[in-house]
């Protein structure tokens, strides 16, 4: 009797841990779900593109990965400013996201564009207000 009790034992703790591994802690949102973060961030001044947007539901709070492009003449410090726009908008505006991690990249539009893309941000200011 000791011994079957201890294999439903083995057994029940098996198959906890092989639903435990199986499901993921985090649900990634499909990207219909994410649009609408996508359109709050691109309206933020000094965002040129959204390269990237990951946004992970965690039980009822949502955490957001992004990578945005500013223009290349902006320093760290002004970069930083928008990202810090951008995450107290998200977390404003959607109560439950919770925290927002932004990567911020200088835009670069690469050949054969570049010349094009040169003439564009020489217009563009180099300080955000």
């Amino acid at each position: 009797v000791g011994l079957l009790i201890a294999l439903l034992i083995c057994k029940m703790g098996f198959n906890l841990i092989s639903k435990t591994l199986s499901r993921s802690a985090a649900t990634v949102l499909h990207q219909e779900e994410a649009a609408d973060f996508l359109a709050v961030v691109q309206r933020i001044h000094g965002v040129i593109t959204v390269d990237d947007l990951c946004a992970r539901e965690h039980g009822h709070y949502v955490i957001i990965e992004m990578t945005i492009s500013v223009n290349p003449k902006l320093s760290v410090w002004e970069g930083h400013e928008v990202s810090k726009k951008i995450k107290q908008q998200l977390m404003k505006q959607y109560h439950h996201v919770t925290n927002v991690f932004i990567h911020v990249n200088p835009y670069d539009a690469g050949y054969p564009y570049k010349q094009q893309a040169d003439l564009e941000a020489s217009e563009l200011p180099s300080v955000l207000h």
